[in-house]
């Protein structure tokens, strides 16, 4: 039993074996840290789920769980980039996917001319990761989070409504309107309106899809 005035820890997130099926090498991981490896995967390539993924999924959610050729290729190479910098680099991630890829399917091996004789042209996304151990996330957090009005302000939100432009695999890399609509503690939908399309994304709730009128109408939970 806990002393009296002593706060219970907090719940341990869920992990991506605990989520996912099927998950052979990513392991033991937060979620958000799992899907921002896929993340990793896609802009280091130039893929998109279904590049990996069975076909499948665009109907079964549940055949992600499905091992394809890519995924078994994906496995390898993750166990050949873990290796690579545990043997050189102490076990810190400075090899990636995109060290060798550079947004391609297959990693170029002879040099390009083009790169070395072309005008230099800065890329204003690129940035450089620096692993500042002397600041905490806390304290940056809490700088988030007064310049927002402090911890109560934000505490009292409780919904919110979005709208703006999205651009992605899904709309030909056009900007199309989007709408996000969220409320405390677990509800999002997410609706992006594309010509003679429209794509939903709702709330955990919600897993199915439909095709009615020309309008498709696609869910993921």
């Amino acid at each position: 039993m806990a002393q009296a005035g002593q706060q219970a820890a907090p719940p341990a997130p869920p992990t991506s074996d605990q989520i996912f099926k099927n998950v052979q090498v990513l392991k033991g991981i937060p979620v958000d840290q799992f899907m921002d490896a896929m993340g990793m995967f896609s802009a280091s390539l130039g893929y998109d789920c279904s590049s990996c993924h069975s076909q499948e999924i665009h109907t079964d959610r549940a055949a992600f769980a499905i091992t394809t050729p890519l995924i078994t290729r994906a496995r390898q190479m993750i166990n050949m980039m873990n290796g690579l910098n545990e043997a050189n680099f102490g076990g810190r991630p400075r090899v990636t996917c995109f060290t060798c890829h550079r947004g391609n399917p297959s990693p170029e091996d002879v040099p390009s001319l083009a790169l070395q004789y072309a005008d230099v042209v800065d890329d204003p996304n690129a940035m450089a990761l620096v692993r500042d151990r002397s600041v905490m996330p806390d304290q940056v957090f809490a700088k988030y989070l007064q310049a927002l009005g402090g911890a109560p302000r934000v505490a009292a939100l409780t919904s919110f409504v979005a709208r703006g432009s999205y651009g992605g695999f899904n709309t030909g890399g056009a900007d199309v309107p989007i709408e996000i609509t969220a409320k405390a503690p677990n509800q999002r939908t997410q609706v992006v309106r594309a010509p003679m399309v429209t794509a939903s994304r709702p709330s955990m709730a919600a897993a199915c899809g439909c095709l009615k009128g020309g309008v498709r109408s696609r869910s993921w939970s």
